[in-house]
């Protein structure tokens, strides 16, 4: 048929099919435009083939002058570099037919490329595998492909601030179009995806960040997307912001404030009173308000009752955690002049609420009453009276109480902790009166007592063993680095991790040791180790050794041991026997803190934490300042 017509050569195919010939005889056209070159072909994913040549047949015309005469395909180029540096121009193009009178025979396509680097960077550089150009009734070349490797795509910080290299895989430019002629496509680029918040440009190789007014959360060769929110007017784009990897880049303007509903895909730049119903929930608006203004009348009646009812109460609470009392003005609470003779001491369980009252154990009693009488072990008959059970009673929570507490803790919060401080301070202040009431009745002598110590949130109590027949001289001998101090609160927004600055032991001189302490930390370290084998084998665990200084910017960690939970569980209940103190566990919980110093994130900062065994003896103590 293309004899009889005059039609020329098709071009040669490879990314894409080849332009369609034209005839001699224009009449003809139409028909000779319907002969179409092989579609495209290769792996787009690592194009390996050379283009192929331009076709044609025409009366007369030997077939070697078609082969040698024909335009050529381009060829395959491999690149392989760390950092490639492209300022020139490398190009795998089609060639059209060389001499004119042999344009009616098809231009070759375009040929392969590969470039492979860590970094491709360059301003004015320019990769091509185009096909050959027509200017006469031959088909122009179809497009080649190009395969850009970036190994380091994944990476921001590998993207080049300044790229200008120009990629080009298309088909070769013709002359005349024919009416109805087949169209030809581009050829393929296969490059690396762009990261969220970034989009391809310049030849679907490089990548750059969204504009202002788009985003893009998808890793791929998809365009950013406009931002669609209601009321432009009030929002401000922001400059290559963070947001234009998983949403709008937009802030509000100034006098505006923003407020992220459930129904709203973005956030939604609010006035004053707009913003005011909107966290209020609307028609709720007035019974919130409402609420506030019950809350705040009934707040104020409460203050005036209390102010009027605290008379004696509050005295004697300001005086039992007054600095300037006197060892002879206050007998009965813990002060500085006690320190020389302070011996131990132990705590309640509980924290004084109503799911978990304070008590005094078997144990503790027990322990109490054979200091008291100086005896390493009590008969049944010294156990016998019931002024701990009294003290229990107090502390225990009625029903009445509990409910009110319940109801107010969901309604009024904030009238739950002022009245639950107030219940405590007073279950705190019967118990000790209860208490001392006994010591002074059953011990007249006062060479050994027992003081009824707490904090000011009424959440802490603790019994303080002072001996006043020990010797200044003995205490210094004696006494251990370190001492114990415990936080009060309970880490909550409320009732926050803080240090009683009342507590008599946090004034003690000791402390201005704890830096020579630390110097001589290390020798302590060596004392460990070697003794660390000896304990194991007579107590079945590791000694466990943690210093955690969080007021430094860079903060130490040093762990000793790897405990798990069975040696743990087994070491607790030995010191629970030798001591018999039920609350052990609880008490010096951060005895075994993790590496990863979870528990002590959890306290204040520009704290010292220091947790030891002391060798001599096997007792645990705790320092915390």
């Amino acid at each position: 048929m293309s004899e009889n017509l005059h039609c020329g050569g098709a071009g040669g195919s490879f990314g894409s099919a080849g332009g369609s010939p034209g005839s001699q005889k224009e009449i003809y056209n139409d028909l000779c435009a319907k002969i179409q070159s092989k579609k495209g072909y290769g792996n787009p994913l690592y194009p390996i083939f050379e283009g192929s040549g331009g076709g044609g047949f025409i009366v007369g015309m030997e077939e070697k002058d078609v082969v040698l005469n024909a335009g050529f395909g381009g060829g395959f180029i491999y690149v392989e570099s760390i950092k490639i540096m492209l300022e020139g121009i490398i190009k795998a193009d089609g060639i059209s037919p060389e001499k004119p009178e042999y344009m009616h025979l098809g231009s070759g396509s375009g040929g392969s490329i590969q470039l492979h680097g860590v970094f491709i960077e360059g301003v004015n550089g320019i990769i091509s595998a185009n096909g050959g150009e027509n200017t006469g009734i031959g088909g122009e070349g179809g497009a080649g492909r190009i395969l850009i490797n970036q190994t380091k795509w994944y990476s921001e910080n590998f993207y080049p601030e300044k790229i200008g290299i120009l990629v080009s895989v298309q088909q070769g430019g013709r002359k005349n179009v024919i009416k109805n002629q087949i169209q030809v496509f581009n050829g393929t680029i296969f490059s690396n995806p762009c990261l969220p918040g970034y989009e391809p440009y310049k030849g679907l190789f490089q990548c750059k960040k969204c504009s202002l007014g788009k985003y893009k959360k998808s890793v791929g060769r998809d365009m950013c997307l406009d931002c669609e929110n209601e009321n432009k007017e009030r929002l401000e784009f922001v400059k290559e912001d963070f947001l234009q990897k998983r949403e709008c880049s937009y802030v509000c303007k100034s006098g505006f404030k923003s407020i992220k509903r459930n129904n709203d895909k973005n956030i939604v730049c609010l006035e004053n009173f707009e913003y005011f119903l909107a966290i209020m929930g609307n028609e709720n608006v007035v019974y919130g308000l409402g609420m506030v203004i019950l809350s705040i009348l009934i707040n104020i009646g409460m203050y005036i009752l209390r102010k009027r009812k605290q008379g004696r109460i509050l005295q004697k609470y300001q005086r039992g955690f007054g600095e300037e009392n006197s060892f002879e003005e206050d007998f009965e609470h813990f002060n500085l002049q006690d320190i020389t003779f302070h011996e131990k001491r132990m705590f309640l369980d509980g924290n004084n609420e109503p799911s978990c009252p304070f008590k005094i154990n078997e144990a503790l009693k027990k322990d109490c009453l054979c200091f008291l009488n100086r005896k390493f072990f009590c008969r049944d008959e010294d156990l016998e009276n019931d002024v701990f059970e009294k003290i229990n009673q107090v502390f225990q929570f009625g029903k009445v109480s509990v409910f009110l507490l319940g109801f107010l803790k969901i309604f009024f919060p904030f009238f739950y902790y002022k009245i639950l401080l107030q219940i405590k301070m007073r279950k705190v202040l019967v118990a000790e009166g209860i208490f001392f009431q006994y010591l002074r009745e059953n011990f007249t002598k006062r060479d050994f007592w027992i003081k009824f110590t707490y904090n000011k949130n009424f959440d802490q109590v603790f019994l303080d063993y002072i001996d006043y027949t020990k010797t200044k001289l003995q205490w210094n001998i004696e006494q251990k680095m370190p001492v114990l101090i415990l936080f009060q609160g309970n880490g909550q927004f409320m009732n926050p991790f803080c240090i009683n600055m009342e507590d008599s032991i946090r004034k003690i001189n000791i402390l201005e040791t704890f830096e020579k302490f630390c110097e001589s930390f290390e020798e302590f370290l060596d004392v460990v180790k070697e003794y660390e084998k000896e304990v194991f084998e007579k107590f079945g665990t590791f000694l466990q050794v943690c210093v955690h200084v969080l007021n430094e910017e860079n903060g130490k960690v040093f762990v000793l041991g790897n405990e798990d939970d069975v040696k743990k569980d087994k070491y607790l209940k030995k010191l629970k026997n030798n001591y018999g103190i039920e609350t052990f566990s609880g008490k010096y919980l951060l005895f075994f803190l993790k590496k990863e110093s979870i528990i002590v994130g959890s306290f204040m900062r520009k704290i010292w934490i220091i947790l030891m065994i002391k060798l001599n003896g096997f007792a645990l103590m705790n320092m915390m300042i």
